[in-house]
């Protein structure tokens, strides 16, 4: 019994950490009752339970539950196990999300940012949902009190700068080109900042990693943000991931590396392979 009440203290714990002490998100009236009873349990702290709740509901026949609630159980099973230290089942969750519903995305209005950063890190290149083709807009019928226009051969009316042909076709109005961006040598720029763990805090279990880019150094010209540890501070390092897309975040497990005193840098990599400075911070794990 008091084994149990250890395991559920910490998994509360790390439900706190990771934000889910807040309002239940995620889930709302149009959701499937059982997944939205299992949702509840993983959000009170019954991670176990609620797993069990979830994975019954998915074990219906294909085609039975909508595929947003499909996704969203799978999400909130990879809750659950990032509460019990299970990141890989967590990963294998999250992607399973996506593949139920290929136009899901966690928001991190919705969502604690080590969700969205665990979600986004595990479903990186899965397709995306096909692009839907709107049909055109049907043609707008010719009004009179236009000017006659000859396009092609054919007669036109024009109505407020508008020019609807009956025949033939008319070239469209030229968009100025944007104008394109310099991208300058990155080791010029300001450093980067971290955004998350502080320098000198301490930090144990699965955590967030970000770092804020140069304000002065444009994204269009960023290939990569790099995210290393370097254990005891050492010269060696080892590589923890490298995002591509804003917001450069990523989901560090800092059980990989021994108790104690360690370094965290992060550096970006400009779109022609040019290094930009290089931040650190020294934090404490405490797992």
């Amino acid at each position: 019994m008091r084994a149990r009440l250890r395991l559920l203290a910490a998994a509360l714990g790390l439900l706190l950490a990771l934000g889910l002490d807040a309002p239940l998100r995620g889930a709302g009236p149009a959701t499937d009752v059982e997944i939205e009873r299992g949702i509840r349990q993983v959000h009170e702290g019954e991670l176990q339970a609620g797993i069990a709740t979830l994975e019954a509901a998915l074990q219906r026949p294909a085609g039975t539950t909508a595929a947003r609630d499909v996704a969203l159980a799978h999400v909130w099973i990879g809750i659950a196990h990032m509460g019990l230290d299970q990141l890989n089942q967590a990963r294998a969750s999250m992607r399973a999300a996506v593949e139920a519903d290929r136009t899901l995305t966690l928001s991190p209005d919705e969502f604690p940012t080590q969700v969205v950063l665990l979600f986004q890190d595990a479903t990186a290149g899965l397709a995306p949902a096909p692009a839907v083709t709107p049909p055109a807009p049907p043609a707008p019928a010719k009004k009179g009190h236009g000017k006659g226009l000859l396009i092609g051969g054919a007669v036109a009316a024009t109505a407020a700068g508008v020019v609807v042909a009956t025949g033939g076709s008319a070239s469209p109005t030229p968009r100025p080109s944007p104008t394109p961006v310099t991208c300058t040598d990155p080791a010029q720029s300001a450093l980067p900042v971290f955004a998350f763990p502080a320098n000198g805090a301490t930090v144990r279990g699965v955590v967030s990693v970000s770092c804020q880019v140069p304000a002065d150094f444009p994204t269009s010209c960023i290939a990569f943000v790099a995210y290393s540890v370097l254990p005891s501070c050492g010269r060696t390092f080892t590589l923890i991931g490298q995002p591509t897309t804003p917001p450069y975040g990523v989901i560090w497990d800092s059980a990989t590396v021994p108790n104690g005193v360690q370094c965290l840098e992060c550096g970006l990599w400009d779109t022609q392979g040019r290094p930009g400075p290089v931040q650190h911070v020294t934090v404490t794990i405490a797992n």
